[in-house]
């Protein structure tokens, strides 16, 4: 919900700039989380993501990301650790 226009303009702008991918590859996240034996949905996505747009991984949290993508072998992301 938009409080008031002129203090959300950097929040609309940044908006702008994201692209929303739909969660429509349920089987490969479950694949992934069967051969990594982890469960969390939401990091083996963003892996699947990452490998069909070929894409790196910016994290807070690259353990969580490092077992997930070690089944892949080479043909994980790249995971890089933020800050």
């Amino acid at each position: 919900m938009w409080r008031d226009g002129s203090r959300q303009a950097s929040l609309a702008a940044f908006l702008k700039t994201l692209t929303v991918h739909p969660f429509d590859n349920g089987r490969k996240v479950s694949q992934l989380l069967a051969l990594s034996g982890t469960s969390d949905v939401v990091d083996s996505h963003l892996v699947v993501l990452a490998l069909q747009l070929r894409d790196d991984i910016l994290t807070g949290d690259p353990d969580d990301f490092a077992v997930l993508k070690a089944p892949l072998g080479t043909a994980s992301p790249t995971i890089y650790h933020w800050p």
